[in-house]
C-alpha cells in the first residue's frame, strides 16, 4: 500500500507544517482600551470603550492548532531554522536515530476525533466613535482566510490505517472539511442606555462579504473501506459532495479574483453593574458571531458522488495527474464510470465560522481586572469553516499607556495553554499559545497577533460604564 502510505504521511506533514500560523487574540479584544478591536467579540463593546474614537491603521493575527500529529521536540523559533528539513517519525524505529537539524513529525495513535482549525486575519483601515450621548458607530475592513476541519474520524490517523490488514473493513464515518479566503467591509451601530445599577448596550454589525478562494469536501454518510493489494481501495458505498473554485487551478502565480460574494452580521448585548468610580464591578456581554455565508459563482465548480454500488479505487492512478481538473475526471470515472457525471453545477456557498460568544469582565481594584470568555461554534450541518471552541480565563492590568494579560485558555475544550500580551501605548503584541515559543516540547500549534492604533491622548468625558471619568452620572427617578 505505498501509495497510500505515501498519500497519508503527505497529509501529515501538510496539517502538522502549516500549523505556524490566535483564535480569538483575547489580549486585543478584551480590555476597555481595544477600541474598534473589541467588536469582534461583542459588536455592542463600542459603547463601553474609554476612548471617544479608536483607529486601527493595521492589524494581523495567525492561528493553528490541531491534535492529529504533532512535531517531536521543537518550538516555532527552531522550526524555523531547520526549514525545510522534514522528516516522519514512521521512517525510524526509535527517537535516538532521528537526524539532527531535521524536524521529525508524527501523528498520534489514539480512539479520539482529530481536527484541524487554520485562521488567519489582516486587519486594515478601521474607526470606531463612541458618543457621550450613547450612541457608537464603526467602521472595519478585514481580510480573513479559514481553514477548518472539527470531525476528522480517528480511524483516518496514520498508525491505524497502517497497521489495518489487508481486507479487514474500515467504517468511515461522515466528516467534512472546507476552507475559505474573503474580505469583508462592515459598518457598526450600538446604543447604550443606563439603568438604575449601570448600563445595557446593544449593537450589530453589517458586513459586506467578497469571497476569493474557496472550497469543502463532505461525507453525507457512513461507509467502510478495505485495503486491497496493489495500492487499492474497495469501497463499498458513496455520498460525497465536494466543491472548489478555480481560479488558481494552473500555473505558480497567485491570483486574487473575486469569485463571489454574501453578506453577514454580528448581534450583541453588554451589561454592566457600577463598581469603581472610574470602573464598572462587572460587565457581561453575549454575542452572535460571523453568521451569513458567501456564494462562489464565478470559477466554480460542485460535485457529488451518491452511489450504492460498491467500486475499486487504485490510488496509484492519481500519480500520473497534473491538476486538479484531472483528479476529479479521474474519481467520477472510477465511482460512477463517467469522467463528467459527478459534476452537479458551476456555483456553491461556504458559511462563515459562526459562533455563539459569551463574556464576563470583573473589576477586582481600579485597573485590575478578570475576564471569562466561551466561544462555541454554532452546529451547521455542512459547507462550513468551523470555528473552534474555545474557553478562556484572562486576568489582566490595564491603563492608558500600558496594558498586561495572561490569558488562560482550553481550545476545543481538550488542550490548554497559557498566553500573554502587552500593550504599550499603541502598540498590542501578544499569544495565546506561548509555550510555542519557549522551551521544547511535543509541538501542534502556534499563534501570534499584532495590532498598532491610534487614539485619543486624553479621556475626556463620561462613558457609562465602560470607564467614568469625572465622577458618575446621577440618575434620576420619578415617583
Amino acid at each position: 500500500m505505498r501509495t497510500c502510505r505515501t498519500l497519508l504521511t503527505f497529509v501529515l506533514c501538510s496539517i502538522t507544517l502549516s500549523l505556524c500560523i490566535a483564535q480569538e487574540q483575547l489580549g486585543l479584544r478584551t480590555e476597555n482600551y481595544s477600541g474598534v478591536n473589541s467588536l469582534a467579540l461583542n459588536p455592542a463593546n463600542g459603547t463601553t470603550s474609554k476612548f471617544q474614537w479608536d483607529l486601527n491603521l493595521v492589524g494581523a493575527g495567525f492561528f493553528g492548532q490541531t491534535n492529529y500529529g504533532f512535531i517531536y521536540n521543537t518550538n516555532v523559533g527552531d522550526i524555523l531554522n531547520k526549514l525545510p528539513e522534514v522528516d516522519v517519525a514512521s521512517n525510524y524505529t526509535s527517537e535516538s536515530q532521528f537526524p539532527i537539524n531535521t524536524l521529525i513529525v508524527d501523528s498520534y495513535d489514539n480512539n479520539k476525533k482529530k481536527f484541524v482549525s487554520i485562521n488567519t486575519f489582516v486587519m486594515g483601515p478601521s474607526l470606531m466613535i463612541n458618543l457621550q450621548s450613547g450612541h457608537s458607530f464603526g467602521v472595519f475592513t478585514n481580510l480573513r482566510t479559514g481553514v477548518s476541519s472539527q470531525n476528522i474520524p480517528s480511524v483516518a490517523d496514520y498508525y491505524h490505517f497502517d497497521r489495518t490488514p489487508i481486507r479487514e473493513i474500515i467504517p468511515i464515518p461522515s466528516f467534512d472539511v472546507a476552507t475559505l479566503l474573503w474580505s469583508e467591509v462592515g459598518i457598526n451601530y450600538a446604543r447604550r442606555l443606563e439603568t438604575a445599577t449601570g448600563s445595557l448596550s446593544i449593537g450589530g454589525s453589517l458586513k459586506f462579504l467578497n469571497g476569493y478562494e474557496g472550497g469543502f469536501a463532505n461525507n453525507r454518510r457512513d461507509f467502510t473501506l478495505s485495503q486491497l493489494p496493489g495500492d487499492t481501495l474497495d469501497v463499498t458505498s458513496l455520498d460525497f459532495s465536494f466543491g472548489f473554485t478555480t481560479s488558481n487551478e494552473e500555473g505558480t502565480d497567485i491570483r486574487i479574483n473575486r469569485n463571489g460574494g454574501g453578506i453577514a452580521f454580528d448581534l450583541g448585548a453588554v451589561i454592566t453593574i457600577d463598581g469603581f468610580e472610574d470602573d464598572y464591578q462587572w460587565k457581561f456581554g453575549a454575542a452572535l458571531l460571523d453568521i451569513g455565508r458567501i456564494r462562489f459563482n464565478q470559477n466554480a465548480e460542485s460535485h457529488r458522488v451518491n452511489t450504492d454500488q460498491p467500486f475499486l479505487i487504485p490510488t496509484g492512478d492519481y500519480e500520473t495527474v497534473n491538476n486538479l481538473d484531472e483528479a476529479v475526471e479521474l474519481f467520477s470515472e472510477q465511482t460512477l464510470s463517467d469522467p463528467a457525471l459527478s459534476y452537479e453545477s458551476g456555483d456553491f456557498s461556504i458559511w462563515l465560522p459562526g459562533a455563539l460568544s459569551l463574556q464576563a469582565d470583573y473589576a477586582v481594584t481600579s485597573g485590575v481586572f478578570v475576564n471569562a470568555t466561551l466561544i462555541q461554534r454554532l452546529p451547521y450541518r455542512s459547507n462550513v469553516v468551523r470555528r473552534g471552541n474555545l474557553l478562556a480565563v484572562t486576568p489582566r492590568f490595564e491603563h492608558r499607556w500600558v496594558s498586561a494579560a495572561l490569558p488562560i485558555s482550553l481550545y476545543n475544550y481538550q488542550k490548554m495553554q497559557i498566553g500573554a500580551a502587552v500593550r504599550l501605548a499603541f502598540l498590542t503584541l501578544g499569544t495565546e499559545n506561548l509555550g510555542s515559543f519557549i522551551g521544547q516540547s511535543s509541538f501542534t500549534g502556534t499563534d501570534f497577533y499584532v495590532a498598532l492604533k491610534v487614539n485619543p491622548f486624553k479621556l475626556g468625558f463620561d462613558f457609562g460604564g465602560g470607564g467614568r471619568r469625572g465622577g458618575k452620572n446621577v440618575k434620576c427617578y420619578e415617583f
